[in-house]
């Protein structure tokens, strides 16, 4: 089964814990963006109101600026803090940086933040990069009105993103989910490629074929349905055969003492002990006597099908036991053409034989190959035109050797070529009386090759005329069971 599935399950599990890490990094920031916005609301209001309370009280208890200066400085320096003090039009009245503060650190106020703080006044809270800022209105010496400005220098208050430690869990859960997804993924679709491969048995003919699941959940139940789907199909099918192969039984016996009869009433004309009997339909004996040639006949291939009914049905229905002894192929092939001979000889028909050095041998089942080569070459015959070639080849490969016999006919589309391997099934070329049959040569055939561990397929012929047979066989039997052994 192809692994599309546990792909896109696990890609869809490594999303789905991507977002969720994602979202709890962007709540957590949330979180930590809320708590440091109280924690700088709860400093500006109580330090940043402080400092400029006290800076009021001093202006207005008439004390200089140096003074107040020298008062400011130590208590800046215990709040690492920078303050500065502005007019309306920005002109800076007071400056003081606590020690140990960054010389590139701004302390003035922008214009923005200046008409910000006169604007609304009252206390107003700048969120800069680093820290954190905060401005209220004051009022000058001169009875003017200016803007207090602190600027906070506490590296431990800078704002934060999430945690360092909380993004180290997060990429770990990350970690842990790629290594962990995958075996999940292919958990869950286990079941899946189960059922897909029980269905592919079933397809291929294996009716034996169950799937494997003990679940209580919603996939176990559907493994339940197929398992009893598949139980009943079997007992459909094999009840079919079983049904063919006692239709055919009993039609021998009926059908012997019916060739018998013919045999006797043959015996029994005038002139029959004599072998002078005249088929000619002159005489009213010699007609009936042409009537009992075309009924022992027709009695004949009424024979012969039920012999292929009973072969296909011994195939099918239990696993076939091989005879195997050492086989010449090109002698099977010259054994099947011989009651052929008649035929290829009234319709002009070429037998072309390509054989290796040294003779192809493999161990097989002589009657049973000698079965599907016969239908095989029976099935070219019945295809191919009058004074037309049928080519017989055959060639050692490396798991054994390879059969193909081609002939000229109308061939079959490719779309039909394999169905033509399955019992009773003739595609429209074959459709026409006189290639006879019912569509269970090639079914045998292809029993029979499987018994022996082979394969058997079907091609377009030679410059693109006819069809080609090809069987494929291992040197020894036994490499694959049919599909029918195995029901």
């Amino acid at each position: 089964m192809p692994r599309l599935l546990i792909v896109k399950f696990y890609l869809w599990f490594l999303l789905a814990l991507t977002l969720t890490i994602v979202a709890a990094a962007a709540v957590v920031s949330l979180l930590e963006d809320h708590r440091w916005g109280e924690r700088m609301h709860a400093w500006a209001t109580a330090e940043v109101t402080l400092l400029r309370d006290h800076v009021q009280t001093l202006w207005d208890a008439g004390m200089p600026t140096p003074q107040v200066r020298a008062r400011l400085e130590p208590l800046l320096a215990e709040l690492n803090v920078s303050l500065a003090i502005v007019d309306e039009s920005g002109r800076a009245l007071l400056v003081l940086r606590p020690p140990g503060a960054p010389p590139e650190s701004g302390v003035m106020p922008g214009l923005a933040q200046r008409q910000r703080i006169a604007a609304e006044g009252r206390l107003q809270e700048f969120h800069l990069r680093r820290n954190m800022a905060a401005g209220l209105p004051i009022r000058l010496q001169d009875g003017q009105r200016g803007v207090l400005y602190v600027q906070m220098h506490r590296p431990g208050w800078a704002r934060r993103g999430p945690p360092l430690p909380l993004l180290a869990g997060l990429a770990m859960v990350l970690l842990v989910g790629l290594v962990l997804s995958w075996p999940l993924a292919r958990h869950l679709t286990r079941p899946m490629r189960s059922m897909a491969a029980t269905a592919d048995a079933l397809g291929r003919g294996d009716l034996s074929a169950r799937i494997r699941l003990r679940r209580r959940d919603e996939l176990g139940q559907l493994a339940a349905s197929l398992n009893r789907m598949a139980e009943n199909l079997q007992q459909l099918v094999e009840g079919h055969k079983r049904l063919l192969a006692d239709i055919s039984h009993e039609l021998r016996s009926p059908l012997a003492r019916l060739q018998v009869a013919l045999a006797l009433a043959q015996a029994e004309l005038p002139g029959a002990k004599a072998g002078e009997v005249d088929t000619s339909g002159g005489e009213p004996g010699t007609a009936t006597a042409g009537y009992l040639r075309r009924a022992t006949r027709q009695a004949e291939e009424i024979d012969a099908l039920i012999g292929e009914l009973l072969t296909y049905s011994r195939l099918e229905l239990a696993p076939y036991t091989l005879q195997p002894q050492p086989v010449a192929l090109q002698t099977l092939v010259q054994e099947a053409l011989e009651p052929l001979a008649p035929e290829l000889a009234a319709r002009r028909v070429d037998v072309t034989q390509r054989w290796p050095e040294p003779p192809l041998t493999i161990s097989g089942d002589r009657t049973l190959l000698g079965r599907a080569l016969a239908n095989v070459l029976r099935n070219a015959l019945a295809h191919a035109p009058a004074q037309s070639h049928i080519t017989v080849q055959g060639r050692a490969v490396a798991e054994g050797v390879e059969l193909s016999i081609a002939d000229e006919g109308p061939g079959v589309a490719a779309g039909q070529r394999e169905a033509i391997f399955r019992p009773f099934v003739r595609t429209d070329a074959a459709r026409q009386r006189d290639t006879g049959g019912v569509g269970l040569g090639l079914a045998i055939v292809r029993r029979a090759v499987e018994a022996h561990g082979g394969r058997v397929w079907a091609e377009q012929g030679e410059q693109g005329r006819g069809l080609r047979i090809r069987i494929s066989l291992p040197a020894r039997p036994g490499a694959a069971p049919a599909a029918g052994a195995a029901e």
